[in-house]
């Protein structure tokens, strides 16, 4: 176990610590001295992964439009992220030791999914919704999506499966699923009921789906687009994409009256820097 946490941390912090220097040398030159000791505070809260909480206790709204929005705001979700990982492996250990039997495990897991959909329904509120997005207690279900699936093929490999025509079967859905993700992400902004009502759970199946397909049938129609070099790439640097996107959009955005063709430029620049920053975090990774 010590061996995963410490690829863990291997693997995320080099690129993360990249972004904090550039956040606090921006707002230590370019900032106010109250913005600098907000963004130390906000660095502190993403080194220790509990951005999220800091986010709730700050009442901050993710889907609000304001020049003073924090270049670090995006790190909640890293923060979900890595409460998972650092209790999840502890959980699931005290589990195999409780049940004693690994076939069982897949009870409590789907229970504990359940519990946290609920909660993100139940702490979804239309005047802020601050609280169910943020909330690890509100989100976990959707890594432990994951893991469920991942017991399941550890139980049940996809070798003993059976037939091409369920394989034939998954790959049909596969291509639906994928089809249905597109949708969704077009449909919904995230800020909406339906977000919080059923569009996070369907987003989570619909994705089960595609990865099964993948395991399923490697040469599926998904699966093949999926293994387009391009996409490859994307996701090769998509960690320190994510990383750096909303720290640019937030220092360069378009000014005041600026129309189509200048709006676009600003945009071009945002994708240009922010990949720039993502191929020197994986350079560092």
């Amino acid at each position: 176990m010590a061996d995963f946490y410490s690829r863990r941390v291997k693997r995320l912090l080099p690129a993360v610590l990249l972004v904090l220097l550039a956040v606090v040398v921006v707002a230590g030159v370019y900032g106010p001295p109250s913005e600098f000791a907000q963004r130390l505070s906000e660095v502190r809260a993403t080194i220790f992964y509990f951005a999220n909480w800091n986010l709730i206790s700050s009442s901050d709204d993710y889907f609000a439009e304001s020049f003073s929005v924090s270049p670090l705001r995006h790190m909640w979700s890293l923060a979900v992220e890595e409460q998972f990982y650092f209790v999840w492996p502890l959980v699931l250990t005290g589990l195999i030791a409780l049940f004693g039997r690994r076939d069982r495990l897949q009870i409590p897991v789907i229970a504990a999914i359940v519990v946290s959909a609920y909660l993100l329904w139940y702490h979804y509120s239309p005047a802020t919704v601050t609280r169910a997005y943020f909330g690890t207690d509100s989100r976990v279900f959707q890594p432990l999506m994951g893991s469920a699936l991942a017991i399941a093929l550890a139980l049940h490999p996809t070798s003993t499966w059976g037939r091409w025509s369920r394989r034939t079967a998954w790959a049909a859905a596969g291509t639906v699923a994928l089809t249905g993700l597109v949708v969704l992400t077009w449909m919904l902004d995230g800020n909406e009921s339906a977000y919080f009502r059923w569009g996070a759970i369907a987003g989570g199946v619909l994705s089960l789906v595609v990865i099964i397909d993948g395991e399923v049938h490697p040469r599926s129609p998904v699966s093949r687009f999926l293994a387009l070099k391009p996409l490859v790439l994307l996701g090769t640097i998509s960690y320190g994409f994510y990383l750096w996107h909303w720290p640019v959009i937030e220092w360069i955005r378009p000014p005041g009256g600026a129309g189509f063709v200048d709006r676009r430029l600003v945009s071009l620049g945002q994708f240009a820097e922010s990949l720039a920053g993502a191929v020197a975090g994986c350079v560092l990774g």
